[in-house]
């Protein structure tokens, strides 16, 4: 977290200068943009000719998203501002399991012999845990520079993630038959964990689980950085525009495992293990827009945003193995590791915006966020009990993560 924090720092001081930078710049040459009218005003006859002939110009209008000039027909302020209201839901893309049901058959066998058949039935994982829309809020604030490029600054949050399952039972596990399938050996109930690779062989204080809980929370930042350049502009039909940048992304997750037994008689067992990871990421990005004007009258229009992230990612576990019930595992267990990885980010959003007034727009849309390259919670709870209890301690770093969902809010212009 300490790294995490400079990252952070370093972050806010380049933005810092950079502020002040745009300021200086913005008091010049933004200036007088905004004195002097610029954006192109286009014959509706003229359209096509000014599409595909030679009287196109890229990034004849001020620098604003581009509807807001085209409605106005005068110089775009040095200002725009976006506030939305975000609503993701997480999707990891592998599902693990953590708690088996297990039942034994007993078959009589030619020569004269009993032969048991287990049938495993994952009844507890992550996939029972159902993450559904996440509420959160997002921020932009953009600049102006010059006649064709912007700067913006952006930030989103949602900070809590939370689901939680549970499987109890009471059903009698045979383990062992006499001679004429009569049991001679039972236990209690028919729970398995992965610890044993769900009973293959069985552990007597690890398994013959009456109740298996899980819990999961998980919570996301984001902030960016990025200079956006408007390549190709026609206020009235399309606008495309690139942008280089930086990132900053922040996933810290909690996994907690827990399990009841009433074997070994008669104090019986309990298992708890709490798994917590952080990534902090820090990287660069590239992207491209494009806005395409449905109708200028009273004005709206549809844009597509993609963005490519690379990071370095400062990722940590944590996990702490409690065990009460046997010796051989008695007691708590900590465990720690850290590593550098390299991290991946596809951001795609697709959005729709309606002009409420010649500086004020609704925007709504829905937005896909792909990360990999993460340490997730789940992941690095280790199932093997003896890494638990004796280490080394490992990082599982292969995470993949689809973050989705709708966003609606205002864009001004000032």
């Amino acid at each position: 977290m300490r790294n995490a924090r400079v990252k952070l720092s370093l972050a806010i001081l380049a933005l810092a200068w950079t502020g002040g930078s745009l300021g200086h710049w913005s008091g010049t040459e933004g200036r007088a943009f905004a004195q002097q009218p610029t954006a192109v005003q286009v014959d509706p006859a003229e359209a096509e000719t000014v599409l595909t002939g030679a009287a196109f110009a890229p990034c004849d209008f001020q620098c604003i998203p581009a509807p807001f000039a085209a409605s106005g027909g005068t110089a775009g302020p040095a200002w725009y501002f976006q506030i939305e209201g975000l609503a993701l839901k997480r999707d990891a893309s592998r599902s693990q399991m953590f708690q088996a049901f297990v039942e034994r058959v007993w078959t009589e066998t030619d020569p004269p012999g009993w032969e048991a058949t287990d049938f495993v039935t994952g009844v507890l994982g992550t996939g029972d845990l159902h993450f559904g829309f996440q509420a959160g809020a997002r921020a932009l604030v953009g600049h102006t520079l010059g006649q064709c490029s912007a700067f913006e600054v952006s930030y989103f949050e949602l900070t809590d993630w939370s689901e939680e399952a549970a499987v109890r039972d009471a059903t009698e596990f045979i383990q062992e038959v006499d001679g004429n399938g009569d049991p001679t050996l039972t236990f209690p109930a028919s729970l398995f964990s992965p610890f044993s690779e769900f009973g293959d062989p069985s552990i007597i204080g690890l398994d013959y689980n009456n109740l298996a809980y899980i819990s999961y929370e998980s919570t996301l930042s984001n902030l960016e950085w990025n200079l956006r350049r408007w390549i190709l502009a026609d206020p009235r039909r399309l606008t495309a525009s690139v942008l280089v940048g930086g990132r900053y992304m922040n996933i810290d997750e909690t996994f907690f495992y827990q399990t009841e037994s009433d074997v070994p008689d008669p104090q019986g067992a309990t298992n708890e293990v709490t798994t917590d990871t952080t990534n902090s990421m820090m990287g660069v990005q590239v992207g491209a827009a494009f806005e395409f004007f449905v109708d200028t009258d009273p004005g709206w229009w549809v844009d597509c945003e993609i963005k490519g992230a690379v990071f370095n990612n400062d990722a940590s576990q944590r996990t702490v193995y409690v065990h009460d019930g046997v010796d051989t595992y008695q007691g708590t267990h900590p465990g720690r590791r850290d590593d550098n990885i390299t991290a991946f980010a596809l951001d795609l959003r697709l959005n729709a915006t309606v002009l409420i007034t010649p500086r004020l727009a609704v925007i709504g849309g829905y937005q896909a966020l792909w990360v990999d390259g993460l340490a997730l919670a789940s992941e690095n709870m280790s199932q093997d009990v003896n890494v638990l209890t004796s280490g080394p301690p490992t990082l599982v770093e292969d995470g993949k993560v689809l973050y989705h969902g709708p966003h609606l809010g205002l864009t001004w212009v000032w």
